[in-house]
Parts: structure tokens; sequence; C-alpha cells
């Protein structure tokens, strides 16, 4: 397809999902504002598919946090400097909030994502469960898969030795991956199989239940409640 009409699709559900964050903030009672990236003047270079963040109009970012408590930005999106719809390629959206964060000069710089922080190796995998990091150097970070943070981000925080958090949403124990040397969490579980109860047993709690049973070095089940026996 077309590389421009393709990118120009890609940017819509971006913005479709900056839109539903920005309802579920007023739902919430939290007042925010939706932008894009004209109208905060982000602007890129380089190829449409795989451009690189240039530059920003910061000063319109701070007259409209006068007005309200957040602004949703759509990440993995710019503009050229002629208008025209780039896409940042891999980790765009972590290279947006990382971006956005070094021009406004931020304290404090989070990547929320669905686990707790990064982990020496893929905590979901076979055998004992691996040490999660509290601080990881960006070389060491650029070693870990990227499916959690996207090597490309990475990269724009080390040349502008910039710390960053990687945390689930409201995790008071962060990942801070930056210039300092590692070191990791101690893990406060007792040592030994999880002990799991299970509510229901139907088409996806049968399912649940023998995949932990297949683990006996990870799991074991306590007991299943379930309304009919």
């Amino acid at each position: 397809p077309d590389e421009g009409a393709r990118a120009a699709l890609i940017a819509m559900g971006e913005a479709t999902a900056a839109a539903h964050m920005g309802l579920s903030l007023d739902r919430a009672g939290i007042p925010a504002r939706v932008v894009d990236a004209a109208e905060i003047g982000l602007i890129t270079e380089g190829g449409i598919s795989d451009a690189e963040l240039v530059g920003v109009t910061e000063s319109r970012i701070l007259k409209i946090l006068e007005q309200v408590s957040v602004i949703v930005v759509p990440g993995f999106v710019g503009r050229s400097s002629e208008g025209a719809v780039n896409l940042l390629g891999r980790g765009g959206s972590d290279l947006t909030a990382l971006f956005l964060a070094q021009r406004l000069r931020a304290t404090r710089c989070r990547l929320v994502k669905d686990v707790d922080g990064l982990y020496e190796r893929d905590p979901a995998g076979r055998g004992p469960r691996p040490r999660r990091y509290r601080t990881i150097r960006w070389e060491d970070a650029l070693g870990i898969n990227e499916k959690v943070v996207q090597h490309k981000a990475i990269r724009f925080a080390r040349e502008n030795r910039m710390t960053f958090e990687v945390a689930a949403l409201q995790s008071d124990e962060p990942t801070l991956v930056g210039a300092e040397p590692d070191a990791f969490y101690r893990d406060t579980r007792e040592n030994g199989p999880l002990v799991v109860g299970l509510l229901g047993l139907g088409t996806v709690g049968l399912g649940v239940y023998r995949e932990l049973m297949s683990h006996p070095e990870l799991f074991t089940v306590a007991g299943v409640a379930v309304r009919h026996l």
C-alpha cells in the first residue's frame, strides 16, 4: 500500500485511542485535553514509517497545562516540517513519552506497562523466577527483549543522559533505567510453588486449572470453588 496512506490510517488509530483516554479521564472527573502532533508542534524528520522526533513547541503544552491537569498526546506519530503524517517506527510511543519529558525538563518520566518492571529474563518462562531490576544501565536494558521497552526509546534516553521509570500503574517499585549500576529487588515471596485458589471451573477456569497443574514446580492448586458440584 501507499506508505503515506498507511501512516495516516495508523495515526487515526492512535488518535482514536487518545480520544478514548480523554473521555475516560473526563468521566473520572479529571480535567484533560486531547491534542494532536500539529497542535503542539511535534516535528519529525526522516522516513514516513520510521521518522525521528526533532522538535516540539513547549510553550503550547505549558499553556494548555495552565487550564487542565492532564494532556493526552497520541504516541507513535509526528508531523514533518511540511505537515505530512510520519510514524516513529518500533518503540514510537515510548519515544514520544521520553522526548516530551526531555523537552519539558520533567523531573520524572514513567513508561506505564502491563508488567511491574524489567526482569533479567521473561518471568513467564519456565524455571526459577527471574530477578526484577531496581536499577539497570541503558546498555544492559538494550540487551533485554524489546517487547517491554523498545530499544529506539532506550537509545534516545542514553544519548540524552536521561533516567526513566518502567512500572505498572500505581506501582511504588519501578525499574529505573539510567546510569546507575544494575541492582535487583529482593524477592520477598517464600520459596516454593505459589498457592492458588480458583473461583469457577467452566471453560476458562478448567483451562487455567490444567495449565497450573502442568507446572507443579511453580503452582499448587489449594482448591476450586464452584456453584454446582
